[in-house]
């Protein structure tokens, strides 16, 4: 199983790949939404660019305080 992740902040947005080896190890964490750090390479394949993921990491962000 490999999963397709559109990762989006201030500066635009990257497709990242995570292929069945990654999926395995880390897909767990991508089955919410959030704050993501993704280690891996990047690829570009007819002029498209994306990340092929080789860890994830769920990164949580402490909580606001008004």
């Amino acid at each position: 199983m490999q999963k397709f992740l559109c990762l989006a902040d201030r500066h635009g947005v990257v497709e990242v790949v995570i292929f069945p080896k990654a999926y395995h190890r880390w897909g767990s964490q991508t089955d919410s939404s959030g704050a993501y750090r993704i280690e891996g390479k990047v690829e570009e394949q007819h002029g498209a660019v994306n990340l092929v993921a080789e860890e994830v990491h769920w990164l949580s962000l402490p909580a606001k305080r008004y």
